[in-house]
């Protein structure tokens, strides 16, 4: 991720550093509409972007304009495009498409006959973080073989399936394709909880778009090369003011990764009928009697069994989360045997659930059955899955700071000849086990196409760079005090 791209001509008026700031706002309405309000209206705007630890950036704004602006309407706002320029130049960067939130239009009177209006505003990651964990996920949404990120087959892509059930369109989603694929996941939090995990496990930026809805972007597990980017500079000399602080909390030298992984397993018997009582033949061969006229067996009665299945790996039995492949109610007659043939299955579902089968058998004479088996193909679930690395020089030097992780999305598969979780606990050690810095840079120049979330080298007065990235952004602009930039930026 880098800044964004403007007219050469604009960057030279920005860095001459005396043109003001001009900014246009185009807002969208549901009957197609678009009406533009320019910089003599708009009385006020501020504008805030937050990079999330997990890799989320989140934007919203709240922007405040005069009610005499002649072509305004009360017609609901469906859409909000932020355009910003410099002095008098002509070109103008799309910076954000934000959206209304619940608030919608707000009328400002100060006591007098002037009347104003605010819209408070947020792009798409910023409203599902605010509306999307309320909502009641109760209903799971189970995926089988699905790939981390497949923007050629979104049907199948976790990204998109997640992103689709808080109401977001495929066709509204740009993303990198990240081809690793994992056996199961069942998306049963909410949009927010389960994106953040996604961009923390697979080191990957989600944002708000300004022609897509979100994007995913940037992330260590893509198949695309990542081109390598000039990264930009920041200079000292544009601020007024810089702040310099430790970000020592973010220091972690011993990374201690915990997670249940599933595994799909051969094609085998995942249940055996074994409820008691039980025969014996001098082979060890188990029998089943069955009575019609004397007590009943479990399977016998309503409701049906539930033929909960399992898996052997290892010689370990070993629940079974998800199973495909099973086999249907003839196979499954038709392996049985009972000596008079008296002994059928009445009910037998494997479509209501995935991880057992309902089922249930009827006697019509005295019988013994045996090999009343169902065979498929299963996944199982390995719990506590664990993955532990430590910098022993920097522990000895600054002491023990320990991250525990989580996730549900850590897979086995292969990256640069590890397992990506592995990859994922070293790289992640190689980046937070020295200690960082921490600067807040204030400046009034128009430097409004810096991007959170972007690499950037901070140069200082002295000559020295430092590699940071952009981590939070508030931009401010009053129609008496101008436009002022506020920006953290943290070491790399």
């Amino acid at each position: 991720m880098t800044f964004f791209q403007i007219d050469p001509s604009l960057n030279d008026t920005i860095l001459h550093g005396t043109e003001p700031i001009s900014i246009k706002i185009d807002l969208s309405y549901k009957a197609d509409d678009i009406q533009t309000i320019d910089h003599n209206s708009i009385e006020s705007a501020v504008f805030y972007s937050n990079y999330e630890q997990t890799g989320i950036i989140t934007s919203t704004a709240e922007i405040t304009f005069s009610k005499d602006h002649r072509v305004f309407s009360r017609t609901e706002i469906t859409e909000i495009m932020i355009l910003l320029s410099c002095g008098n130049n002509s070109t103008y960067l799309r910076r954000f498409t934000l959206y209304p939130d619940d608030s919608n239009l707000q009328e400002i009177k100060n006591g007098g006959s002037k009347i104003k209006y605010r819209l408070r505003l947020e792009d798409i990651p910023a409203r599902i973080k605010r509306i999307e964990s309320a909502k009641d996920w109760s209903t799971p949404q189970t995926i089988v073989d699905g790939t981390i990120s497949d923007k050629e087959h979104p049907e199948s892509s976790i990204f998109h399936l997640i992103v689709n059930k808080a109401g977001i369109e495929s066709s509204d989603i740009e993303s990198c394709s990240i081809l690793l694929s994992t056996p199961y996941t069942v998306l049963d939090r909410d949009t927010w909880t389960d994106l953040s995990d996604l961009a923390k496990t697979f080191k990957a930026n989600i944002e708000g778009g300004t022609d897509k809805k979100l994007i995913l972007s940037d992330s260590r597990y893509q198949n695309e090369s990542q081109a390598a980017d000039e990264i930009p500079e920041l200079n000292e000399n544009i601020c007024y003011q810089v702040d310099e602080e430790s970000a020592g909390e973010l220091q972690k030298n011993d990374i201690r990764l915990r997670w249940n992984k599933p595994e799909r397993l051969e094609h085998q018997t995942i249940w055996k009928y074994d409820e008691q009582p039980v025969i014996y033949n001098s082979n060890l061969e188990s029998s089943y009697p069955f009575s019609f006229a004397g007590e009943k067996r479990r399977i016998e009665q309503e409701p049906p069994v539930e033929a909960q299945y399992s898996a052997l790996l290892n010689g370990n039995k070993l629940p079974v989360v998800y199973g495909d492949q099973v086999d249907n109610q003839t196979i499954v007659g038709t392996r049985m045997q009972n000596q008079n043939g008296a002994v059928s299955i009445d009910e037998y579902d494997v479509e209501s659930h995935k991880d057992r089968a309902l089922i249930k058998l009827s006697c019509s004479a005295d019988d013994e059955i045996k090999n009343l088996n169902i065979d498929g193909r299963p996944i199982v679930m390995h719990q506590n899955c664990s993955c532990y690395k430590r910098d022993e020089d920097s522990i000895e030097t600054h002491g023990l700071k320990v991250m525990n992780v989580t996730g549900r999305y850590f897979l086995d598969a292969d990256w640069n000849g590890k397992p990506q979780y592995e990859d994922w606990v070293d790289s992640t050690l190689e980046a937070l086990k020295t200690k960082r810095k921490r600067y807040t840079l204030y400046t009034q120049y128009c430097i409004f196409f810096i991007r959170t979330g972007a690499l950037t080298y901070f140069k200082r007065l002295d000559g020295s760079r430092t590699l940071c990235k952009i981590t939070n952004l508030e931009m401010n602009y009053t129609k008496e005090d101008g436009f002022e930039i506020k920006t953290e930026l943290t070491e790399e």
